[in-house]
């Protein structure tokens, strides 16, 4: 009984320690402690940025040249197209500059502004200018005697700017040309005209035979042929065409019939031989060489191309222009003549041994004279035989 009552004594005393002990020993919480993080200032590190160069504008070439033709307005009401054969200088310096995105300029000055016209060929090959325009053959047929059959024919050839083409182009003959002109100290590029050429006369000129005694505006072999029929040819340039008329130094011109329209000449010329007529052959454009030559090729072949500005009015434009002014002259007082068909046969055989005497001056007019007979022959309008006696061998 004594034992019972000391255990129970001894587990109350045990409690209570133990009761005690917890509320004494009190844990202090922990207060968590606040981290904050330290800012990382970054400064970024400054770059030296190199400015890119700015796009070096192309460089751009300025040649310095002249027209040997005048340009105008248009000869009749209705027609586009401006008169006067400059009028092809405008479209090859104006293809050249679009082209070239402004790279290449021609300053085109007018005729005779800076040389007289008959200089300007030599001035070309010496580099005292860069280039000439619609050049003409006549002023410089001494130093290439090739240029002569540039001109046409009396008659018969060309009669239309397709013709000169296909035979400048299609049937080569104008690579011949260029080794000449290259020879000459030019570049040279060839442009099929499409004006009807007509005799514009002070006088009546009823036939052929009627040219004798003539002062007659006319250069190449042409004036060769007129020679043949007793006509004084002789090569004006176009600008003093009109008052060579006017004050009687010449009684005739062979020129565009356009022409009585663009400068007037239906004021001094009351007679105009239409028929049998030709087309005007060829104008051409001349540049120094050294000058081209110097070009990087993407001009180069600027300059081969603007051909097509020139060519697109040659064979689009046709004859319809100088046609039309030549039937207008009707309502100006001015006579249209017709020579007999006849004619035309007697002029393409005074030709031929004009041809066979082109041909003797050189190799290079050999070739071109056999490929003019070829393309008369193509043509029909001379036989093998005519063209033997032009000294046609093939």
């Amino acid at each position: 009984m004594i034992k019972k009552g000391i255990w129970v004594i001894v587990s109350v005393v045990v409690v209570l320690g133990l009761l005690l002990a917890g509320f004494g020993c009190t844990t202090e919480p922990t207060t968590p402690t606040a981290t904050s993080p330290t800012p990382t200032s970054t400064s970024p590190t400054p770059t030296k940025t190199t400015p890119s160069p700015s796009p070096t504008a192309p460089e751009v070439i300025k040649w310095v040249g002249q027209n040997e033709y005048a340009v105008t307005e248009p000869s009749l009401p209705g027609l586009t197209m401006k008169g006067g054969m400059g009028q092809y200088a405008e479209l090859f310096g104006a293809f050249i500059e679009r082209n070239s995105q402004g790279r290449l300029v021609l300053d085109i000055a007018p005729p005779g502004s800076i040389l007289p016209t008959s200089e300007m060929f030599n001035a070309v090959a010496s580099g005292a200018v860069d280039f000439n325009a619609t050049s003409y053959c006549v002023y410089y047929t001494g130093t290439i005697p090739e240029a002569h059959i540039e001109a046409g024919l009396f008659g018969g050839w060309p009669l239309t700017a397709q013709e000169m083409h296909d035979f400048i182009y299609n049937r080569r003959a104008g690579d011949i040309l260029q080794e000449a002109y290259n020879e000459a100290g030019v570049w040279g590029q060839w442009w099929p005209c499409p004006p009807v050429y007509a005799i514009h006369s002070t006088v009546p000129i009823r036939n052929v035979e009627e040219m004798a005694g003539i002062k007659i505006r006319a250069g190449g072999v042409v004036a060769d042929a007129m020679r043949t029929f007793g006509a004084i040819p002789t090569p004006i340039p176009s600008a003093e065409g009109y008052m060579a008329l006017k004050l009687g130094t010449i009684d005739a011109a062979y020129w565009s019939a356009g022409q009585q329209a663009q400068i007037k000449l239906r004021e001094v010329c009351k007679y105009l031989v239409m028929s049998p007529m030709s087309c005007g052959a060829l104008l051409s454009a001349v540049v120094n060489l050294d000058k081209y030559n110097a070009l990087d090729d993407d001009l180069k072949q600027v300059m081969d191309d603007a051909l097509y500005a020139t060519l697109e009015m040659s064979l689009i434009d046709s004859m319809d222009g100088p046609y039309q002014a030549a039937i207008s002259e009707r309502d100006w007082g001015v006579e249209l003549i017709s020579w007999p068909d006849s004619d035309l046969d007697k002029m393409m055989a005074a030709n031929m041994p004009i041809i066979n005497e082109y041909g003797e001056r050189n190799a290079r007019c050999r070739k071109l004279a056999d490929i003019l007979l070829e393309q008369l022959m193509d043509l029909g309008r001379i036989t093998p035989e005519m063209a033997a006696t032009a000294g046609y061998s093939k």
